[in-house]
């Protein structure tokens, strides 16, 4: 599974993310040391994302039939 999605997924949400990000433009704001790099803002919302729907997964397989 873990192949399958560094062969398969990754490139396909590389690119779209090259895609959409390409003509964008963010400032990043460092405060008390703790700033970070774009790429660390994009990654964590992308995370966020994807643990929002993962969530929603997890509950569907809880619910009994």
């Amino acid at each position: 599974m873990e192949k399958s999605f560094i062969e398969n997924a990754l490139p396909t949400i590389a690119d779209a993310l090259a895609n959409n990000l390409s003509n964008s433009r963010f400032h990043v704001i460092q405060q008390d040391g703790n700033g970070g790099t774009p790429f660390k803002f994009v990654l964590t919302e992308l995370m966020d994302i994807f643990r929002d729907r993962m969530e929603g997964v997890a509950s569907l397989k809880e619910k009994p039939e």
